[in-house]
């Protein structure tokens, strides 16, 4: 599942992204939540290794993506 959240509300924002994660970490307690602002070109990277290493049969993942556009 994907959820994009935008907006200009820096604290609205967070507020939302917090009560995604808890949704997330009540349905899959044992996954961690992998956040990377990929305007820093290292998490940019690390960040697509984490996407492409994702395959179809392999264990739940939760990626935030930071300053994606």
């Amino acid at each position: 599942m994907i959820t994009i959240i935008h907006g200009t509300e820096e604290i609205l924002l967070k507020e939302r992204l917090q009560e995604e994660l808890g949704k997330f970490a009540r349905k899959h307690p044992d996954v961690t939540a992998e956040i990377y602002d990929v305007a820093d070109e290292q998490q940019w990277t690390a960040c697509q290794q984490a996407l492409k290493t994702a395959g179809l049969f392999s264990t739940t993942q939760c990626i935030v993506i930071k300053h994606y556009s």
